[in-house]
């Protein structure tokens, strides 16, 4: 601002073009009021920004991959993320359903084990097919989330009615 106080104090009377450049972020920054001020005494004053667009570059080679998992893992070396945590997830997600995973998240927060999945209950098929033949719940295990039997199931009850 000095060098402007000093420019508008030789530009009297005369034809001032003030022209500057900067950031996107930064475009709030300059005080146009202040500098008409300034160059107040001259004939003509025309204030010229130029804003600086932000660039923010993709992940280069995520295109390149072939499956999520190796996209997910090209995104994780970009960004300096642990790809382990993150690709367990992907598989979570991938394989998983709503409720086991609802349920692990849920008992995670509580602190509580986690109720039995479709896994579990998988492995029990495959143990003694002619068991849940016979009797489709015998693989059932009852689930504990530790919270009281009348409490409202977030999936089928309606937890809004009065």
């Amino acid at each position: 601002m000095e060098r402007l106080a000093e420019l508008a104090a030789r530009s009297a009377d005369g034809f001032v073009r003030v022209r500057w450049q900067l950031d996107e972020e930064h475009r709030q920054s300059v005080d146009r009021d202040a500098i008409r001020t300034m160059f107040g005494a001259a004939a003509d004053l025309k204030l010229e920004p130029r804003i600086v667009p932000v660039v923010r570059s993709r992940a280069q080679g995520i295109s390149l991959e072939t499956t999520v998992q190796a996209k997910l893992h090209r995104w994780c070396e970009l960004a300096s993320v642990d790809a382990s945590s993150v690709l367990d997830r992907l598989q979570l997600l991938e394989t998983g359903d709503a409720d086991s995973i609802a349920a692990s998240v849920l008992a995670g927060i509580d602190g509580t084990p986690a109720p039995a999945t479709v896994t579990d209950t998988l492995a029990c098929v495959g143990s003694d097919v002619q068991t849940l033949v016979s009797d489709p719940m015998a693989c059932v295990a009852p689930v504990s989330t530790g919270a009281s039997s009348t409490a409202l199931s977030w999936l089928e009850d309606d937890l809004f009615a009065a």
